[in-house]
């Protein structure tokens, strides 16, 4: 094998890491990129701030339309040509932003990006672990997303030195060679080209009932590539149920991650303490998939879905309630609230990569994470807008009285979800 052709299959161990170091960079030069340039490419004339969000937001349009696909694509030739190539042209559409002197250059950048958003993001990074692992995964899907979550910790302070040290043009090219130079050589090298096949047809369905001590899956075509669901109709029921909510747990985090410390000002923190109490949504969320790692053993995925979408509702009862807590106490209940809902939104992250596994089989699991992520991306690119129109119209505690009912929402979505699942397994043990 030439030394340029991508390794089949790279040890999973390997690849863990390799995939991690690639979220990390993919998310910090990404999805958290307006927060760091958008006010400097404001300040330079070259485009309003609002102008700038507004094309982030055609951005994850974009992606949602094609997250399908993309999907679809990795299941046919495995993720290492994909994942590698969203690399090289998240590099490319950085590089041209870096070098933008008229608004439209801007709006091709981000375009660009948009194409390939999806692949080099957690939907790429799960479809190549759940290839190279099978329905044994969901350890390696915690593992990505403990270094996942450190992405904005190390991205913001990294992009502010480098925007206060030379300019956001510089900044860019430096977040353009990171993908170049780093993430597209260890996608290519290390996420494995194992393609997605059609598991066994009749084969037992076993997701997540095996005992701890099985042992791990050897590839996806494997006996433990099972499903719950393989009837087309209760199949297609139980995506539209599982993508709607997540899409509505995607406008509320999509949201709050624009509006989290003018939300608690709002609701009685004073300005650096809210700062400080935004700040430890991101330890929250590590936290908590730390804690999940180490039940895997006695819980499986599908006993967790409620529990973890429960505590939604639950924080945004202690957010519409933080008006009536006394200042002196209202940077302490803040953060206790701003963490719940950090850990539900840390597990949420593994729920969507490691449950379609126990509903769906792994046989392509690609294209079913693509179709879980269109609503998400949709929800998330009107939400900072909507969200801001909420807090305007309805004030910060009637904004929170919003999500919750949003949270309520979703978490009954989920229950429903949970509670067909359940009936599907009972009636195939019965069928046995």
């Amino acid at each position: 094998m030439s030394r340029f052709s991508a390794t089949r299959h790279p040890r999973l161990s390997v690849a863990i890491v390799a995939l991690g170091i690639t979220q990390i960079i993919g998310w910090g030069t990404t999805f958290y990129l307006p927060a760091v340039v958008a006010q400097a490419v404001a300040e330079e004339g070259l485009i309003s701030k609002t102008h700038y969000l507004v094309s982030f937001s055609w951005c994850l349009l974009l992606a949602g339309l094609l997250a399908r696909r993309l999907g679809r694509l990795i299941d046919r030739i495995g993720a290492a040509p994909v994942l590698a190539t969203g690399s090289l042209v998240s590099a490319l559409g950085l590089a041209l932003q870096s070098i933008a002197h008229e608004p439209w250059l801007i709006w091709l950048s981000w375009t660009s990006i948009g194409v390939m958003l999806r692949a080099v993001l957690y939907d790429g990074a799960f479809a190549a672990l759940t290839a190279l692992s099978g329905s044994q995964a969901r350890r390696s899907i915690s593992l990505i997303t403990l270094m996942g979550g450190l992405a904005s910790t190390v991205f913001w302070p990294i992009g502010a030195w480098l925007v206060e040290w030379s300019d956001w043009r510089m900044t860019l090219m430096v977040y353009a060679a990171l993908n170049l130079f780093v993430c597209a050589p260890l996608h290519w090298w290390c996420a494995g080209q194992v393609a997605s096949r059609s598991s066994t047809p009749g084969a037992p369905i076993r997701a997540e009932t095996a005992s701890p001590a099985q042992p791990p899956a050897k590839g996806i075509g494997s006996s433990t590539d099972s499903a719950l669901f393989r009837e087309h109709g209760l199949r297609e029921r139980a995506i539209l149920l599982f993508s709607s909510a997540l899409a509505l747990h995607g406008f509320i985090s999509y949201g709050l991650s624009t509006h989290l410390p003018s939300l608690l000002q709002g609701l009685g923190l004073q300005a650096g303490a809210a700062i400080i109490v935004a700040s430890l949504m991101g330890p929250a969320q590590v936290l908590a998939r730390i804690v999940e790692l180490r039940l895997q053993r006695s819980i499986p995925t599908l006993s967790l879905t409620i529990p973890i979408f429960l505590l939604m509702p639950l924080a945004f009862v202690g957010f519409a309630s933080l008006q009536a807590v006394p200042a002196s106490q209202a940077a302490v209940a803040g953060a206790l609230v701003v963490m719940i809902w950090g850990a539900s939104n840390g597990l949420m992250t593994i729920i969507r990569g490691s449950l379609p596994i126990t509903l769906f089989g792994t046989a392509g699991y690609g294209e079913v994470l693509g179709r879980l992520a269109a609503p998400t991306l949709f929800m998330g690119a009107i939400a900072p807008v909507l969200f801001g129109l909420a807090i305007e119209w309805l004030g910060p505690a009637g904004a929170s009285l919003f999500l919750l009912v949003l949270g309520v929402l979703s978490t009954g979505l989920a229950g429903r979800l949970v509670r067909l699942a359940r009936n599907q397994a009972a009636s195939s043990i019965h069928a046995c």
